[in-house]
């Protein structure tokens, strides 16, 4: 199950970062995690038995979204639930009548660019250096016309 964060998953979701990411990959200080759950709308998670399995980032601009933020914890790992996260996200961004959804990538996590390409997401950039001492890959999926915008709503309309 899916749901908008509460305050008092932050904490939870605090303990995933610092699981997951160093600072030197980026990871998020309690403060930032406060920051966006402050703004409405912005991190989602995904509930398993009970426990936080892991969570999206999500930002609305006036016509993209962007995926800042994805990830699962170690144990749940392998079952899928980053690939639900962001077709969640991809169905909000459909649902606000944005034009397209993006994210950055390492360029080293194939399994992630693998798992962004089969969603739809094509290389749209390359950041040279953007992760300090390794190149980032921009993906964009564009939500091309009317008719292909209404089939996708329909398709995540039940996330």
């Amino acid at each position: 199950m899916i749901t908008k964060a509460k305050k008092e998953d932050i904490r939870e979701l605090y303990r995933l970062e610092e699981a997951l990411f160093t600072p030197e990959e980026g990871r998020f200080t309690r403060s930032v995690l406060d920051y966006h759950f402050r703004l409405d709308n912005r991190i989602f998670v995904l509930w398993e038995d009970g426990y936080i399995a892991g969570y999206i980032l999500v930002i609305m601009y006036a016509k993209s979204a962007r995926i800042y933020s994805l990830a699962i914890d170690c144990r749940y790992q392998g079952r899928g639930y980053g690939k639900r996260l962001c077709e969640y996200a991809i169905g909000l961004a459909l649902k606000k009548s944005k034009k397209s959804i993006s994210l950055e990538v390492r360029s080293s996590n194939k399994k992630a660019i693998a798992l962004y390409a089969s969603l739809g997401f094509k290389v749209w950039k390359i950041l040279p250096l953007y992760y300090g001492n390794e190149d980032g890959i921009k993906m964009r999926k564009q939500f091309k016309n009317e008719k292909t915008a209404h089939m996708l709503k329909r398709k995540y309309q039940d996330l």
